[in-house]
């Protein structure tokens, strides 16, 4: 494929996220304008032919889009939830991990670690499966690293350090549709 994608935020009085898709040069070749006022980007992913981002203010869209014909980007989806993630995962059979925040719906203030599964099987319809709060916990290197966390789908493990009251590593399994903390090491 001879373009590039990109998504990124530019201010000007006020944060507008924008996604201009790039030709093997460097050039624009299309934009999608004015997607979240006042949001800044949080995570993104690219999975085929779809990009994913997540940006936040509030609550957290998640945005699908379309880059099949890179001349023609098409919004797809957005599905809004309180919080956000910081990084996104592809989880395979339709699904998407994101490790983030959960935040308050009203005031957008953060509240601790989460981890969400999204339903990605229909991109105009993502879904979020299922939510785990790590309660008391508010931090992890694997927010801003994603070398930090272990995610193997393959054998249904999800592992990271998480900081609160103190600071441990985490070990969640995701199965039958939700998440559950396998083991926690000091």
């Amino acid at each position: 494929d001879s373009t590039a994608s990109t998504v990124y935020k530019r201010v000007v009085n006020n944060t507008d996220v924008s996604l201009i898709v790039l030709d093997s040069a460097l050039q624009p070749v299309s934009s999608l304008t004015d997607l979240a006022n006042g949001e800044r980007v949080y995570s993104v992913r690219f999975m085929g032919d779809i990009a994913y981002f997540v940006t936040f203010r509030e609550t957290d869209p998640l945005f699908s889009v379309d880059l099949s014909d890179p001349k023609k980007p098409v919004i797809l989806g957005k599905l809004k939830i309180p919080g956000f993630s910081n990084y996104l995962f592809p989880y395979g059979g339709g699904k998407l991990l994101g490790i983030g925040m959960d935040a308050d719906e009203k005031s957008g203030r953060t509240e601790c670690l989460k981890l969400s599964m999204f339903d990605i099987s229909d991109p105009s319809n993502v879904t979020e499966n299922d939510k785990y709060r790590i309660e008391n916990y508010d931090y992890s290197t694997a927010l801003y690293n994603h070398k930090a966390s272990l995610v193997e789908p393959e054998k249904n493990l999800i592992g990271f350090e998480i900081s609160g009251p103190n600071r441990k590593y985490a070990l969640f399994r995701y199965e039958n549709g939700a998440f559950s903390l396998a083991a926690e090491f000091s």
